[in-house]
């Protein structure tokens, strides 16, 4: 009776505790509303923190894990969430005494808030254990197509080349041709297509001098692997392992001179090639025959016609040209002999020409008086030559002789390259600095426009040119027949004596050579790569006393080694360039004693201080410094120089300095007058990294090694009042073309006019603005005159970020012209902003005004605008006609947006449909738009046929029920009636053949890809998506629906589908053939989902017909898909997937099998199993103990063990390099997070019972292993107990001797009887029959008891594991749970003495 009363009070308390627990939930109301408020602010801020880190990321060229973006995307689908739930509460929020509202319903959201408080809460307590790595360099693609002309003699060997591609038994292909043929051309085009069917592409300039360790790292670069291995066999080794994984690669070594052993690279050869091509270009053929190419194709010389074509289109000829003049061209075009280089040359020499000239240069062509070239290269050497003495005058000739010092294929910063030019003197006396830029740059253009300088073009290169390796070979030549000898790209650091040279060039030599004896040279270049500090040796300078430029450099990555210039540096009296880059120099007031020094770098260097002694050298012109630690001030300095005509000062930093503030007013306050007169600054004051965007980057942030061209005058001031009284700071932001300002003070209200007045005008050649933290400001524009127009138009990039005031660009209807060249508009955290445009409140009756909204934003490339509270639209629709050169739109987080484009007064008929093409629109990204509902007004249809990458995240009023239709259609919310059949298939085709990526998150999509309604008669729809991710789509029916064999995905690699509740299928079995690219396959928390693949609709299908459906498929990730049962079914896969190598599958408790087909063969390396309760095999006829790295836990049907624990997999995953590896390795660490986790709960529940927290029948003590020595008398006595217990006790079964001998592993089980936090120890859930451990003769064998424990199986097993563990079991399943869940402990170094188990087991 009294037990039934214990229990009666106990439920009676539990029960009364719960009341009043609910009906304290509408009294806590507006407690739960303000923290909810709370803990909303504290994740915005980790969201922003986030965020900001991941923007530095990308700026350091790092891609953001896995991990950080989930984080993202559920961190904002949370805070749209909490946005409707606070919306529902703002009726809520009064007293229950004064208007009593419906306390149900306060109740329910009470309840609401707390749950959504403590997810927030939860979510903003993630710690990331990665945060970003470096991205994989961008493949052949970096290389743009206008060199590449399509002849036909050129079709031949493209279409050889292709062919020896796609042959599985060609792994090592020759091209070869003579030099200037075009041999890198066609390669890199061929490459460009061959990305369709090769997983990477890689191209690799080898040259005449090759080093083996810069062609390992160009292809480590590209493969985003580390090569920490110092040993060239080693990094060979490495790079092999990465390159024998099974993926396709194809690498491209151009311009090989002689025969390489491609297995000291590390590339693998014709025995060992495991789907790795090589293709090599070559102008001899013996080379590919000693290479054993399998396929040699030869590249003749363009044909007669070919050449003429050429030839006429670099000189500028037309059809109606004279006989006479004809002629005489086709002639000279004949003597090039079909080389592209020689045509190209000497047409663009002899272009605009007189007829004379042309007589002239025929007569030197037919006559070539060179004897030392070879036969093959006279009429190649004659033609160039010719170009060479047709340049104008000696500045052009100089320049181009100086290029052919670098070394070959060097990409040449054309600030690099003006400097030296100056520092040499190729221009002779100038006036100024600025002049000889200018004589630089026209010289530089001419060489362009004769076809022996290259442009790099290429989307980083910026101003960088080249020259071709064959026109270096000439330009050496001419140089040693003029007596102007240049030696460029030395080895060795040795001693040197040579009367003659005049350019030297050393490359990444390992010590300083240790003397030189060259009277006439002029440019010294030392790259020293060394592990320790270096030393120049002290008559180092004796025999070089007309050098002119100098640079000594640190090639690596080491930031700390010192370098100690000798005392002979003095005795160089005419040195008037100098370059240091990346070394420990200290004192550096040696500058002081170079007297006609002219221009002085820099970079990347720590020193003491800039010396005084600057100010006293009249002849220095140009100052550069980038990245360097500088101990104290240097602005004093600076402001001091008046001599200086280009001053570069930017991402410096010292520990005495940091009063970044004061900075510009000490510098203005010193400057002199005559500094105002400086052509060219580019100066930083204060911290850019925080605030900067893209250009400021480019502009501030460039490091001087790689700046591509000079910033004419640019400043970045962290604080705008600490210098707008300085007049002096004024002149310097007049004339400034790049402005970028912080905390502008609050009396100015717009850009112009008050910005403008406070300088005093000027500002007429700006093009890039910037402001930051400015709070007074409320909009760009405000009342102008017509002089003032001029300004604004001349902007190229506009960045707004944290301009809280910020309402419009400009208020009312904006000026014609206004923003005419605006390229790039930038807008973040502008909390007041609610348009950037908007029309006037006045009626529209001029054509004009029309005018002025169609050409608002005629060369807008890029519109990036987030983060603004009340933003409702950006603009009005009539000025969506004139952004025709969008490229980029990505707008995010701006709570109150309804539309992108929003009603417009012009609009006349509002119901009647109109379309708005948006021609040249690429990437699209809506994230975090909680209201948006539409892209444009009802009645207007925007196209996109361009668009290659739409991201649609958290935007759940966005009505879409087929994405496939919204993105062709532009988002009209209702049929699309307007449109019949036929133009709705074309306009569905054009969409989805154009885009290439694919992102959604958090939204009501039904289906995404759905033709099914579309009269397709048989046509297919060739879609170029690479890339489909599908987040938090909890509506999602199908992905795709149709008629069978319509679309074809034959570029589609990656396909993630993660949190989509209502998917039941992913792949219908009528595309699966068009997946001929797809390398990884992860599904996860798709609880609905039952089959991977669809059963095939024609059950009449041939079996022999069949293919590989996944011939690349690379990496397969499930987890929590708690009703798929296979995940390839027999029926459709009816091959093997020959590439497969990692398989991770966890908690998909109904999994029967993996695969059903027969694959005998397995490429299986990494495989995870994990808490697979119905798992009874992967696939038939493999053996998977032959799978080196294999996880196996809680699979009790699958006879199949563990071979490494979590921990090694993790390690080797992460070494594994393929294809999702980033996200396998996440899901294990959270695994052994977990896993960790519970081992420390439980171990502090069994150290709280050993401290006095056991019972009489809870008996687990634990000893230190350090102990087994002195209680072995114990141990004895204990092995005796345990063999006569273990006769006298036999439950179905026998536990006998078992151990701890290192290790001792505990793993019990309770499915679903209690929850994860109130974990027992052994103790707890074994509370009668002791089991003594001993040290055993021989290995345990595994032994298990089992018995029905009321309604629950209860399993007992003891047996030891692969890693020398034993391992205790200890589960109980019920009738209603098929999961079972185990929780484990390992004791390292400890002894279990006694362990004991329930008497309901024993007495079952």
């Amino acid at each position: 009776m009294d037990a039934v009363v214990s229990v009666a009070t106990t439920i009676l308390e539990k029960l009364v505790d719960e009341a009043i627990l609910q009906a304290c939930y509408p009294f806590r109301f507006n407690k739960y509303v303000k923290e909810l408020e709370i803990e909303k602010e504290n994740l915005q801020s980790k969201i922003h923190e986030v965020q900001d880190r991941a923007k530095d990321a990308k700026k350091k060229t790092h891609k953001v894990v896995h991990e950080v973006e989930s984080w993202l995307n559920k961190a904002n689908s949370l805070m749209a969430k909490v946005a409707d739930l606070q919306e529902k509460t703002k009726g809520n929020k009064t007293s229950c005494l004064k208007l009593c509202p419906n306390l149900i319903n306060r109740h329910n959201l009470a309840k609401l808030l707390e749950e959504k408080t403590n997810d927030i809460k939860t979510h903003n307590q993630v710690q990331f254990s990665e945060f970003s790595r470096l991205a994989t360099l961008v493949g052949i693609n970096y290389f743009p197509s206008q060199d590449f002309v399509d002849f036909d003699s050129r079709k031949v060997a493209y279409n050889s080349l292709l062919r020896a591609f796609k042959d599985d038994g060609i792994h090592m292909i020759g091209l070869y041709g003579m030099g200037g043929s075009g041999k890198t051309t066609l390669v890199k085009e061929v490459g460009k297509e061959a990305e369709n069917f090769f997983d990477k592409v890689f191209f690799v300039v080898v040259s005449n001098s090759f080093d083996v360790r810069k062609i390992q790292t160009k292809i480590a670069s590209g493969l985003n692997l580390e090569m920490k291995e110092e040993e060239n066999l080693e990094r060979a080794q490495r790079l092999f392992m990465r390159l024998s994984r099974g993926e396709r690669f194809l690498i491209i070594l151009d311009d090989v001179w002689e025969k390489l052993d491609l297995m000291d690279i590390g590339i693998p050869t014709a025995k060992n090639q495991m789907g790795c091509t090589t293709l090599i270009t070559t102008r001899k053929l013996h080379v590919c025959e000693w290479m054993s190419c399998q396929e040699i194709i030869p590249l003749e010389g363009l044909n007669e016609n070919e050449s003429w074509d050429l030839f006429q289109k670099h000189a500028g000829l037309f059809d109606d040209l004279s006989n006479n003049l004809k002629d005489m061209a086709q002639n000279i075009t004949k003597v090039c002999d079909g080389l592209p280089i020689a045509i190209e040359a000497v047409a663009n020499t002899l272009k605009t020409k007189p007829h004379d000239e042309w007589v002239e240069a025929l007569k030197i062509l037919r006559n070539p008086s060179w004897i030392d070239i070879e036969d093959g290269l006279k009429s190649t050497y004659g033609c160039l030559q010719l170009s060479y003495d047709n340049l104008e005058n000696e500045v052009v000739k100089s320049l181009f002789l100086l290029c052919s010092m670098y070394p070959e294929d060097y990409e040449i910063p054309i600030v690099e390259l003006t400097i030296i030019g100056l520092g040499l003197g190729l221009v002779g006396e100038i006036p100024s600095y600025r002049v000889g830029i200018q004589l630089i740059n026209k010289a530089i253009k001419k060489l362009i426009d004769s076809c022996l300088l290259q442009k790099v073009a290429n989307q980083n290169s910026g101003g960088d040119i080249k020259m071709h390796d064959l026109v270096r070979d000439v330009a050496k030549w001419i140089a040693n027949k003029e007596n102007k000898l240049i030696m460029g790209s030395l080895k060795e650091g040795v001693i040197m004596e040579d009367h003659v040279v005049r350019y030297l060039w050393f490359e990444e030599v390992d010590k300083c050579p240790s003397k030189l004896n060259c009277p006439k040279l002029e440019f010294l270049h030392i790259s020293i790569h060394s592990e320790s500090s270096v030393t120049i040796p002290k008559d180092f300078f004796n025999g070089t006393k007309n050098l002119r430029v100098l640079t000594l450099a640190n090639p690596t990555y080491k930031r700390d080694l010192a370098l100690q210039l000798p005392i002979s540096l003095h005795l160089i009296n005419n040195l008037c360039c100098m370059t240091l880059y990346q070394w420990v120099l200290g004192d550096i007031s040696f500058i002081g004693i170079l007297e006609r020094l002219e221009s002085l770098t820099i970079w990347g260097c720590s020193f003491d201080e800039l010396p005084t002694c600057i100010i006293q050298q009249k002849q220095l012109r140009l100052l550069r410094l980038c990245n360097c630690k500088i101990q104290r001030n240097p602005f004093e300095v600076m402001g001091r120089c008046s001599q200086l005509e280009v001053l570069y000062f930017f991402h410096n930093i010292g520990k005495n300095w940091e009063d970044q503030n004061n900075n510009s007013a000490k510098f203005f306050n010193k400057i002199s007058t005559t500094t105002l007169g400086m052509e060219s600054y580019c100066i930083q004051f204060g911290n850019i990294g925080e605030n900067c965007h893209t250009w400021e980057n480019y502009v501030f942030a460039k490091d001087f090694g790689h700046d591509k061209s000079f910033v004419a005058r640019g400043l970045y001031i962290e604080d705008f009042e600490s210098c707008i009284s300085i007049g002096k700071s004024k002149d310097m932001m007049r004339r400034a073309k790049t402005l970028s300002l912080r905390r502008t003070p609050e009396s100015l209200k717009n850009i112009i006019p008050d910005l403008w007045q406070s300088i005093g005008g000027g500002m007429n050649e700006l093009t890039c603005l910037a402001l930051h933290d400015s709070d007074g400001i409320e909009c760009v524009i405000g009342l102008l005159n017509p002089s003032q127009v001029g300004i604004i138009s001349n902007l190229t990039h506009l960045t707004l970020t944290k301009v809280k005031h910020l309402k419009t660009l400009h208020s009312g209807q904006p000026p014609q012209g206004l923003f005419a060249n605006l390229e790039e508009l930038y807008i973040d955290r502008c909390d007041s902003l609610e348009h950037i445009l908007t029309e006037d409140a006045k009626e529209i009756v001029d054509a004009n005004d029309y005018q002025s909204y169609k050409n608002a934003f005629p060369k807008l490339k890029s519109l990036y605008i987030g983060k603004c509270k009340k933003l409702e639209y950006l603009m009005p629709i009539s000025f969506a006609k004139s952004v025709k050169q969008l490229k980029a739109l990505l707008v995010f987080e701006n709570n109150e947006l309804r539309s992108i484009f929003g009603p417009s007064s012009e609009d006349m008929n509002p119901n009647k449909p109109q379309t708005i093409e948006f021609p040249a629109l690429k990437h699209l990204e809506l994230d975090s738009l909680p209201n948006i509902i539409s892209i444009c007004p009802q009645n207007y249809h925007p196209t996109w046929f361009s668009l290659k990458s739409f991201s649609l995240k958290n935007c759940p009023l966005l009505y879409i029920k087929s994405i496939i239709h919204w993105v062709a259609c532009g988002g009209l919310r209702h049929e699309y009636n307007h449109l019949t059949s036929e133009d709705l298939l074309k306009v569905v085709m054009a969409s989805v053949e154009s885009l290439e990526r694919l992102v959604l998150c958090n939204h009501e999509v039904e289906i995404v890809f759905d033709v099914e309604q579309l009269s397709t008669n048989g046509q297919q729809v060739n879609s170029k998506l690479s890339r489909l991710r599908f987040f938090e789509l909890p509506q999602l029916t199908h992905i795709w629906r149709g008629t069978k064999n319509c679309l074809l995905l034959q570029h589609l690699n990656r396909l993630l589908v993660v949190s989509c509740g209502n998917l039941k299928q992913v792949f219908p079995s009528s595309i699966l053939k068009s997946l001929p690219q797809l390398m990884e396959l992860h599904i996860e928390d798709c609880k609905e989902l039952e089959e991977i693949i669809g059963e095939e609709d024609d059950q009449n299908v041939s079996n022999s017909s069949c293919k590989i459906i996944f011939p690349k498929l690379i990496t397969i990730c499930i987890k929590c898909c708690h009703k798929l049962k296979c995940v390839l079914p027999n029926t459709s896969a009816c091959g093997a997937i020959p590439n497969l190598r990692a398989l991770y599958i966890e908690n998909a408790p109904a999994l029967e099998q993996v695969f059903e087909h027969e694959q005998h063969d397995t490429t299986l390396e990494y495989v995870l199993l994990w808490n697979l309760p119905s798992l009874t095999s992967v696939a038939p006829s493999i053996d998977m103990q032959t799978i080196k790295y294999i996880v196996v836990k809680q699979c009790p049907k699958l006879s199949l063990t563990s071979s490494i624990t979590p921990q090694e997999l993790l390690k080797q995953v992460s070494e594994g390099y393929f294809p999702g590896n980033y996200k396998f390795e996440t899901r294990l660490k959270n695994i052994i997070k977990s896993l960790n986790d519970s081992s420390k709960e439980t171990m502090q529940r069994i150290n709280c019972q050993e401290t006095g927290g056991q019972t009489n029948d809870q008996k687990l003590t634990i000893n230190a292993t350090s102990n087994l020595i002195e209680n072995n008398r114990e141990s004895e006595d204990r092995r005796t107990h345990e063999q006569e217990m273990s006769k006298e006790k036999s439950v179905e079964g026998r536990v006998e001797e078992c151990t701890t001998s290192k290790h001792v592993q505990i793993v019990t089980s309770l499915a679903h009887l209690e929850p994860a936090s109130s974990t027992k120890s052994v103790n707890q859930i074994m509370p009668a029959l002791e089991i003594s451990t001993v040290m055993p003769t021989s290995s345990p064998q595994s032994q298990s008891i089992s018995k029905q424990l009321g309604t629950n199986l209860v399993d007992i097993s003891i047996h030891q594991t692969p890693s020398d563990q034993v391992e205790l079991v200890y589960t109980t399943s019920t009738n209603q749970f098929e999961s079972k869940y185990q929780q484990q402990q390992s004791l390292a170094k400890n002894e279990v003495s006694k362990k004991v188990i329930p008497h309901e087991i024993i007495n079952s």
